[in-house]
């Protein structure tokens, strides 16, 4: 098998974002609450794989996914957020490799298009908060919690809109989801086992539009 196919690796995400589209927003939202739009273009769900015991590591990201976030400004614990990624997206850059992440090998995207998250409890802890919630992988159900932070908001009242940013870095075994995968005739720990997952999140509101 030819070198390149081998730099594999098996996710995410990443998450959460994992994370990480969703389920249809809620239909009514609590008093104090709003529905941000999350920016795809700005947004990046991303993983990093080691290679060889981290002589090196390979890069991916996931390019088709929604998330949806529920923000309590007053308090972001009473907040939530959902995603769902389409596994299919999975881009490395390379295509040899990304056919292999999306083989029976790896994400098995014939049987298992997407991965999920959904939040069921956001507690504030130090300087950051963690999102706890079901994840979905590869026919694989855990609880996982997700340490975020806010990196800022900023008003532009000439185009009516509030910005908002969040990060979220985790790792996941790729192993707790069924993703086993090794090359046994070569190096078999060729590929970590924890992968690092790293969510950027880039979401607006709308305000009163303003020259001012």
């Amino acid at each position: 098998m030819r070198l390149v196919r081998l730099l594999v690796l098996p996710l995410k995400c990443a998450a959460l974002l994992a994370v990480s589209a969703i389920a249809l927003p809620d239909a009514k939202l609590d008093p104090g609450q709003v529905a941000l739009d999350v920016d795809n273009d700005h947004t990046t769900i991303a993983f990093t794989a080691p290679i060889l015991h981290g002589l090196s590591a390979v890069e991916g990201k996931f390019l088709d996914y929604k998330v949806n976030v529920t923000l309590d400004e007053k308090d972001l614990t009473h907040s939530s957020v959902n995603a769902v990624i389409k596994t299919t997206s999975v881009d490395t850059n390379i295509a040899q490799r990304d056919r292999h992440l999306r083989s029976s090998a790896f994400f098995d995207v014939a049987k298992y298009p997407e991965m999920t998250f959904k939040s069921s409890e956001i507690k504030h802890e130090g300087d950051h908060y963690l999102a706890t919630g079901d994840f979905f992988l590869h026919g694989v159900t855990k609880k996982i919690a997700i340490p975020f932070t806010p990196t800022g908001t900023f008003v532009a009242k000439k185009f009516g809109l509030q910005y908002y940013g969040y990060e979220a870095h985790l790792k996941i075994n790729r192993k707790d989801y069924g993703m086993n995968w090794m090359h046994e005739k070569w190096i078999p720990e060729w590929v970590a086992d924890v992968i690092q997952v790293d969510l950027h999140v880039f979401a607006t509101k709308p305000i009163a539009k303003s020259d001012g």
